[in-house]
């Protein structure tokens, strides 16, 4: 609880107060120890780099507007709902996003030196799974029920 609450909350309750929780089964010293122990255990890696975290960074360098900000957004939301795209690196995906967003709003130059150098990958290297993204945005899937 001490190191989930200081990784997601803007205001953390502080060891003394976890004392208290517990009614004092537990002193500072031991809370303290075990969070190091816990955060040792998992070699002080709390999170990894995820698809959102890559997605940011590329569309500012793709100096996109607001619209294809937008569907660079969607095109990576619909890759993440896809088990058939998990063969590809969470930059890989965010990459393609861009691509495959910048193609369908028809922005030209689709690839620049500029998404090279940030991305780390040639328009080349991007394009099978770009069209992925692209062909789920166009697949109509019927409806089911029950």
């Amino acid at each position: 609880m001490l190191i989930a609450g200081k990784y997601e909350e803007d205001y953390p309750p502080g060891v003394e107060e976890y004392v208290a929780i517990v009614s004092g089964l537990y002193n500072r010293e031991q809370i303290l120890a075990m969070e190091k122990s816990v955060l040792e255990t998992l070699g002080w890696t709390l999170t990894v780099p995820n698809t959102y975290h890559f997605l940011i960074r590329f569309v500012k360098a793709a100096g996109a507007d607001k619209e294809m900000e937008d569907m660079a957004f969607f095109m990576a939301e619909l890759g993440l709902m896809q088990y058939a795209m998990i063969k590809y690196s969470p930059s890989m995906l965010a990459a393609s996003a861009v691509y495959a967003a910048k193609l369908h709003l028809k922005i030209t130059p689709i690839w620049n030196d500029s998404l090279e150098l940030h991305t780390g990958f040639s328009e080349h290297e991007v394009i099978e799974c770009a069209q992925q993204l692209a062909s789920f945005h166009s697949d109509e899937l019927p409806l089911t029920f029950g």
